[in-house]
């Protein structure tokens, strides 16, 4: 996994590395992602990931919002919120709390705010687990929106000049 360790051919990469920060845009109420009150979801608040969040729930974080989105059919979630990692609460005013992942479900397990608690045990939780049990509370989700999105994203590069899939096979 070191540079050192592959044979290089043309220009040297630390001519061109650079650092790239990223970050999601956010609600301003940390209810979701923008693009969620773009599309007027309303009655859930995903509390934005923070660096407690490990490498596991991170990887199905995104796949989390889009089933999530694939559940809104244009009425208010009722009332859902939805924490992660190791260090986010769950606030006062919501009827079912998500906790996404076992640090979630562990941090949270005694917090008196949570007045019913969907566990979504796992490192990372398993993503047709998820679309289970909140289909259980009413919420339906749609693996396949994620499996669409998948597609999108490979896709977007399939038909690209230079793109050739086998320079991403494992030999």
């Amino acid at each position: 996994m070191e540079l050192a360790d592959y044979e290089v051919i043309g220009e040297r990469v630390e001519d061109h590395q650079e650092y790239v920060t990223y970050d999601w845009e956010w609600s301003e109420g940390d209810t979701g992602p923008a693009g969620f009150e773009k599309r007027g979801i309303t009655g859930l608040a995903i509390r934005k990931y923070d660096s407690s969040l490990c490498t596991g729930c991170s990887v199905q974080y995104n796949p989390m919002l889009i089933l999530f989105s694939s559940a809104f059919k244009g009425e208010p979630f009722p009332k859902v919120e939805v924490v992660s990692g190791k260090q986010q609460l769950a606030a006062d005013g919501f009827e079912n709390t998500v906790l996404f992942g076992k640090c979630a479900c562990h941090f949270n397990k005694n917090n008196p705010n949570i007045k019913k608690a969907i566990q979504l045990w796992g490192c990372p939780p398993d993503l047709e687990k998820f679309v289970e049990v909140l289909a259980n509370e009413g919420i339906k989700c749609d693996y396949n929106e994620y499996v669409r999105f998948r597609h999108y994203l490979f896709g977007r590069y399939k038909e690209s000049e230079g793109f050739n899939l086998a320079d991403w096979s494992v030999k």
